[in-house]
């Protein structure tokens, strides 16, 4: 059997299946899965140019445990993913941002495994959960196949393996709750250092030690005009040594600022705008701000059920001291690497979406050796979902 097999044989399958549950009551247990296919070719700069195909297959169920269990208002969800070892990024483009949010490490791995109690006024979650879900969570930006324009890498960075995420998610503990109006509060604690990334089945979950906790709290607002406000901070109590000397300190901390809204109407059109900032340590931290913003259109372009066209900047910019160490061990450094990007997503059918992407990377990796690079790409996502049971 080739390569993709696996994965390939598991999209025929969904592709064959149903297309989507129908719009009605969730089912007390609910099955999904979808196969991301994205076939890539960097066209000039970077490392090399060259051609790559990247592949992920994500499934999971999600349980109504008060229907299925009596387990008033609790919720369970259990994912798992599986990636190629075909990377973009590394291979051939350079750059630290990620072209593509699905270039990761190849594996089979647990994405997340968590409970979700309802308290009325609140909620906790607790359990295996991919931060990105929950906090600097970009609605409009959730278009965009730039890997940056998800997280930030102002937070992206954090800790020794990085914060839970995907590839590599960890244990935490979510508590939410309004605080009147438009408002609401998130705080969570999670695992200082998740799970490896580079083993195949994502390693093991520990506590304790000196791995140290990831505090982050987020403040937000939704308007009645879907106008959304953002303000997160966080910090990774661990020690670490700061950059390019032996001191270290207590924590690296920092925090980030995000704004969407909507900015104009037509017919069956809508134009939505998104802009983000954060910050991080620059004493510790290599990228010490981040800055990303972008447009989306949504509405018929060229008669598909449903299409959004895009246009984003992310902008990933190394730290002052960053800089130092790196000029006095005699590496040349730029200051900041900045990715362009331009996409369209259609759904071509109830099950499959199309979306071709380019991205024009400035100062791929911030490394001066390497020229600007253009790569295009296609990606297309096969989706399947429906109740297991009532």
């Amino acid at each position: 059997m080739g390569r993709h097999s696996f994965a390939l044989a598991a999209a025929a399958a969904m592709a064959a299946g149903a297309p989507a549950a129908r719009a009605q009551e969730p089912p007390a247990l609910s099955l999904s899965a979808v196969y991301t296919g994205e076939a890539w070719r960097n066209l000039q700069g970077g490392v090399r140019r060259g051609s790559v195909y990247l592949e992920n297959l994500e499934v999971g169920l999600e349980v109504d445990a008060e229907r299925v269990l009596g387990w008033r208002g609790a919720t369970l969800k259990v994912s798992g993913f599986h990636n190629d070892d075909s990377t973009l990024s590394d291979r051939f483009v350079g750059d630290i941002q990620a072209i593509s949010g699905k270039d990761a490490t190849g594996g089979t791995r647990l994405l997340e495994a968590w409970v979700r109690q309802d308290f009325g006024p609140g909620v906790v979650k607790a359990g295996v959960i991919d931060l990105n879900t929950e906090f600097s969570v970009n609605e409009t930006g959730l278009l965009f196949v730039n890997g940056a324009q998800g997280l930030g890498l102002d937070l992206a960075q954090v800790g020794r393996n990085g914060p839970s995420v995907f590839p590599a998610t960890g244990l935490g503990v979510i508590g939410e709750a309004p605080i009147g109006g438009h408002w609401g509060v998130k705080l969570a604690v999670f695992d200082g250092v998740p799970r490896d990334s580079e083993t195949p089945r994502g390693g093991t979950f520990r506590l304790g030690g000196d791995e140290g906790a990831l505090v982050i709290a987020e403040v937000s607002h939704e308007a009645e005009d879907e106008t959304r406000l953002t303000l997160g901070a966080w910090g990774h109590t661990a020690k670490f040594d700061a950059l390019g000397g032996p001191v270290s300190q207590d924590s690296s901390m920092g925090g980030y600022a995000l704004a969407e809204r909507p900015l104009a109407r037509w017919r069956a059109r809508r134009l939505d705008g998104f802009a983000r900032v954060g910050f991080a340590d620059p004493k510790i931290e290599q990228i010490s701000a981040s800055y990303s913003a972008g447009l989306v259109l949504r509405g018929p372009v060229f008669g598909f059920e449903d299409e959004a066209l895009g246009v984003a900047v992310t902008v990933a910019q190394n730290g002052r001291q960053f800089r130092r160490a790196q000029a006095a061990l005699g590496a040349a450094v730029e200051r900041r690497e900045t990715a362009l990007e331009l996409t369209y997503r259609a759904q071509v059918t109830p099950w499959l979406a199309v979306q071709p992407d380019v991205q024009y990377v400035i100062n791929p990796g911030a490394d001066p050796a390497l020229k600007n690079a253009l790569v295009a790409g296609l990606r297309f996502e096969i989706a399947w979902s429906g109740p297991s049971g009532r």
